[in-house]
C-alpha cells in the first residue's frame, strides 16, 4: 500500500494497532509499517524509542537521518519528536509533505503536539514545523512511497511547474494558472492522460513530425536555397560551405528563424529601409523608372528580370511564413 492509499483509508479515523492504551501516536506508525512495508511491529517502546533504540526490523526498510536545516524528508518518512519535561514519551508521525520551512505530518493523538493523552485525537494532518525533532526514519529505495504518476496534484508551485512542463511537452505551450486550478486534487497520471489525449496534443505531434521531416541536409539544393535566404535577409551569401554546415541536421524553421534574426539581419533591414527612404540617387532613379514605365520605355528584358525577381522573393517568403505557421 502506498502512502496516499494509507492516508485516504485512515484520515479522520483511529487505530489501536496493538490493543493497548487506546489510540496512541505509535499505533499509526505500527499500522504504516505493516501496511506499507510488511513489517510486523511488536512492543517496541514509546515514540522516542523509535529514534533512541530503533528496532532492527525497522532498519530493514528505513535509514536514520538527523534533522538538519537543509534536509527535506520524503513523503512516507517517519518523524520522531524529542521527549520533553512535560512529555517523556516523545511523539511520532508520518511525513505527508515537506519543504525546507514547512513540514506537514499525518498523526494520531497529537494533542498540542506533545503526544500526551489517552488516545482521544483522531488521525489528522498538521504542520508543526521542524522544532524539537529528534530525527527521521527515511524509507529505503522509496518502498511504500507512491510513484509520481499516482500522486495527488496539490495547489503548490512545484506541482504547477510539473504540470506546466507536461503541457509544454504535449501541447507546445505554457499552462495558465486558470487551467491548473481544476487539476488540483486529481491524480497526476489522470492529468497526463488528459494532456496527451486532446486535439491540441495531436497538433503538437504533427508539428514535431513536420519539423523532423524538414531537416537541413548537406546537399547543393539546401545550400543554394538557404543561400538565397541569406541574400534576402542579410544582403550576403554564406561565407563558406562550413558556415552553411552549422545548420545541417537542424529543423528548417529553426534555420530560417536564425537567418531572419540577429544583429546582421537587423542592420541589413535598416540599410534597405534607409536606401528606400533617404537615398537621393535611388529616389531619382525610381522617379525615372516610373516615368519610363508610364511612357512604355522599359524594354521587355528588364520587365522579365523584375518579374522573375519578384516571383522568387514571393516564393521564398511564402515558404518561410508557412513554416512559421507550423
Amino acid at each position: 500500500m502506498n502512502y496516499s492509499e494509507f492516508k485516504n483509508q485512515w484520515l479522520g479515523k483511529r487505530i489501536d494497532y496493538d490493543s493497548l492504551y487506546g489510540w496512541q501516536c505509535v499505533d499509526i506508525i505500527k499500522q504504516w509499517l505493516d501496511s506499507g512495508f510488511s513489517i510486523k511491529p511488536g512492543a517496541w517502546g514509546n515514540a522516542i524509542d523509535y529514534w533512541r533504540s530503533t528496532n532492527p526490523g525497522v532498519l530493514t526498510a528505513f535509514k536514520k537521518v538527523t534533522n538538519t536545516p537543509d534536509y527535506i524528508p520524503p513523503q512516507g518518512s517517519i518523524v520522531i519528536f524529542n521527549a520533553t519535561s512535560s512529555n517523556k514519551y516523545g511523539h511520532i508521525a508520518i511525513v505527508d509533505s515537506a519543504t525546507k520551512t514547512v513540514l506537514n505530518i499525518l498523526e494520531q493523538n497529537g494533542g498540542a503536539g506533545t503526544g500526551t493523552g489517552t488516545g482521544v485525537d483522531a488521525i489528522r494532518l498538521r504542520n508543526p514545523g521542524y522544532n524539537n525533532i529528534a530525527g527521521f526514519l527515511e524509507p529505503i529505495n522509496n518502498k511504500g512511497k507512491e510513484q509520481v504518476a499516482d500522486q495527488i496534484i496539490l495547489n503548490a508551485d512545484n506541482w504547477f511547474n510539473r504540470c506546466n512542463k507536461t503541457i509544454k511537452f504535449t501541447r507546445g505551450r505554457e499552462m495558465s494558472r486558470e487551467e491548473f486550478a481544476p487539476q488540483v486534487g486529481r491524480k497526476f497520471i489522470n492529468f497526463v492522460e488528459d494532456a496527451e489525449d486532446f486535439p491540441e496534443a495531436d497538433e503538437q505531434l504533427r508539428r514535431i513530425e513536420i519539423g523532423r521531416a524538414n531537416t537541413v541536409v548537406d546537399t547543393d539544393d539546401w545550400y543554394n536555397f538557404t543561400n538565397k535566404l541569406m541574400v534576402a535577409a542579410r544582403g550576403r551569401k554564406w561565407g563558406s560551405r562550413d558556415e552553411f554546415r552549422i545548420q545541417v541536421n537542424r529543423p528548417f524553421n529553426a534555420t530560417a528563424s536564425d537567418i531572419f534574426s540577429g544583429e546582421e539581419y537587423d542592420n541589413h533591414q535598416k540599410k534597405i529601409l534607409n536606401l528606400a527612404t533617404d537615398n537621393a540617387t535611388l529616389k531619382a532613379e525610381n522617379t525615372a523608372l516610373k516615368t519610363q514605365a508610364n511612357s512604355g520605355g522599359i524594354n521587355q528584358d528588364t520587365v522579365n528580370t523584375i518579374n522573375e525577381t519578384n516571383s522568387l522573393v514571393k516564393r521564398i517568403w511564402g515558404a518561410i511564413t508557412k513554416l512559421w505557421r507550423i
